[in-house]
């Protein structure tokens, strides 16, 4: 996986629409750039979000929880 992400990619990481991570990135809960017309996410700035900041989103994606889940696994 590449260090930059574009939004396509992180739809498929995450499990939110392009519209949510769109607007995420213009809200500025974490970085993107916006280059040759598209933006693009450096992956340590998303796998931040998702690991902090976004315990506050209160609908989460199934892809979301499944992440969740797995990493409490890995845990006990």
């Amino acid at each position: 996986m590449p260090d930059a992400l574009s939004v396509s990619d992180a739809v498929e990481l995450t499990g939110y629409c392009q519209t949510t991570i769109s607007e995420w990135i213009s809200k500025e809960k974490f970085f993107g750039v916006w280059y040759y017309n598209k933006y693009l996410i450096p992956k340590d700035c998303l796998i931040e979000y998702m690991a902090t900041k976004a315990y506050r989103i209160t609908q989460k994606s199934n892809k979301h929880m499944s992440l969740i889940r797995k990493f409490q696994e890995k845990q006990a």
